[in-house]
């Protein structure tokens, strides 16, 4: 009879787990650290002279800011460079940088030409579409709407209607967008912010700029804590979205967060008049019945859940509330002509509110 050995193979041991644990550890600190070093600014005011002469390396370079007190980390805007292609394209002058910006605005001003560094501001608003992006951008000279929309994706308002094609995919290089349908553009993940940018920036530059931006305002902690919840990020900007259309206050915010929660836990439509407003292309504080029996997945009165992605640009402390919403047993709101939100406990309490306040 043949003998047949069987063998056990090992599991990993207890030090290879933590040899693991701290392998991982590590390498979220060091993301950290870059994130900390790309993106903070430099300290102090006023100009400072930088000179790129030929032959300087990236690392010859980033020495130079680094001596200038520009930049903290040398490595850092040597690994930016890297990752974005730029190591070769810094251009030989002299620049004239301005204390207070982050490695990123330096970056772009050293690989551009210096006959082409007349700077200007633009600011995205909070709770504008890509729709509205597109029409600031055109009126701002920068791009026309069309070219921006071929970018970021057409507005979620007509899903189903058109056939438009694929956004630009930029998961590559941002993780955050990579729980995100392809097939959704990039409402709701253009920052709004100020931003100063050089009169000669292209579309892509801008938009760079403001996904630089997201993924900055998108804590490691943040991060953590939504992998934590039962929802992906692109369902917390979805949320985060309606809810910068809905209330003003940080406060507000929150609560009404909690009541979003409370109705997809409870089965519940959203009910959301700002979804209904994004698929009629309305401004109402109140949707009418024809607005709410309109069939897109944007409306939230036709369908439950979410719908397909967002519907603006949240600011921060929206994200914030759709992260971390606060505990309520309300199930309903209302915003009165003068802006205050009331509260409902249920839906005969909310009717009640709605002949006081609306009537």
């Amino acid at each position: 009879m043949t003998n047949i050995r069987y063998v056990r193979k090992n599991k990993p041991t207890n030090k290879l787990r933590k040899y693991l644990v701290v392998v991982v550890i590590l390498l979220l600190v060091f993301y950290v650290y870059y994130l900390r070093a790309v993106h903070a600014n430099s300290d102090g005011v006023g100009l400072v002279e930088i000179n790129i002469n030929p032959g300087d390396s990236s690392y010859e370079i980033g020495e130079k800011l680094r001596q200038a007190e520009l930049i903290r980390s040398v490595w850092a805007f040597e690994l930016y460079t890297w990752r974005r292609n730029l190591d070769d394209r810094f251009q030989i002058g002299s620049y004239d940088l301005t204390r207070g910006d982050d490695l990123v605005f330096y970056v772009d001003s050293l690989t551009r030409s210096p006959d082409a560094r007349h700077e200007r501001d633009i600011t995205l608003i909070e709770g504008w579409s890509v729709l509205d992006l597109g029409r600031y951008l055109e009126h701002e000279g920068l791009a026309e709407t069309k070219e921006v929309l071929a970018v970021t994706g057409e507005p979620g308002q007509f899903y189903g209607r058109i056939s438009p094609g694929r956004p630009t995919d930029y998961s590559g290089d941002y993780d955050f967008l990579r729980s995100k349908p392809s097939k959704v553009g990039l409402e709701g993940y253009v920052f709004p912010d100020t931003y100063r940018i050089y009169s000669d920036a292209s579309l892509d530059d801008v938009i760079r700029r403001a996904l630089d931006n997201f993924d900055a305002k998108l804590t490691t902690q943040m991060r953590a804590d939504i992998k934590a919840s039962d929802y992906s990020i692109h369902e917390i900007v979805t949320l985060a979205s309606i809810i910068e259309k809905e209330v003003q206050s940080q406060v507000d915010k929150k609560i009404v967060a909690g009541i979003f929660y409370n109705r997809l836990n409870a089965g519940i439509g959203l009910q959301a008049d700002s979804t209904v407003n994004y698929v009629t292309g309305k401004s109402v504080t109140r949707a009418s019945l024809d607005d709410t029996a309109v069939d897109s997945p944007y409306n939230t009165y036709k369908y439950r859940g979410l719908p397909p992605g967002p519907i603006s640009s949240p600011g921060i402390d929206s994200i914030i509330a759709a992260i971390y919403p606060a505990d309520t047993i309300y199930f309903y709101f209302l915003t009165t002509p003068d802006g205050r939100v009331i509260y409902g406990q249920d839906f005969e309490q909310h009717v009640a509110n709605k002949q006081r306040y609306l009537r």
